[in-house]
This record gives C-alpha cells, structure tokens and sequence, in this order.
C-alpha cells in the first residue's frame, strides 16, 4: 500500500459544497436544520472546538445555539433554560 496525501482544505471544501446544497434543499421545504452545543465548565479546548462548529453552522447557513449552564450544574435537565447564544 502506497502512502497517499490528504488535502484536508479540499476534502472539507467538497463536504460543505454538497451540506450547502442539502442545506437550500431542507430550508426551501421549511426545515431549518441546524446544531445545539452544551458547554458546561471552562474547558478551553472544549470552547474552541464549539466555536468552530458554531462558525461552521454560520458558513453553511445553519442555524446554530450554545447553551452554557453554570458549571455546577448537576442534571442534564437543570440545564434548560439556561443562556443561549
């Protein structure tokens, strides 16, 4: 087996091409897709990594949501209604 190289760039490039049509598609039929973060605590790796979905979301045109419950949360339900931004 010959080693190959990946252009990551081009693959994401391709992948967002095709979420991009998908997405006009769900929007023209009245659906708008889109993706919901729970963050909890300050993790800063964690942060970054939910700040390139969310940035990834306003590319594609989705709707995106990041919910940040006090760290100290214990249950997942005391979670709702917490802030989103």
């Amino acid at each position: 087996m010959t080693a190959r190289t990946l252009d990551g760039q081009k693959i994401r490039d391709q992948i967002f091409a095709e979420l991009s049509d998908e997405v006009r598609l769900l929007t023209a039929a009245g659906v708008r897709p889109g993706l919901a973060a729970v963050l909890v605590g300050e993790n800063s790796a964690s942060q970054l990594y939910v700040k390139s979905k969310i940035a990834a979301c306003q590319q594609l045109g989705l709707s995106s949501a990041l919910i940040t419950p006090p760290a100290t949360v214990t249950h997942p339900r005391s979670a709702r209604g917490s802030s989103k931004t």
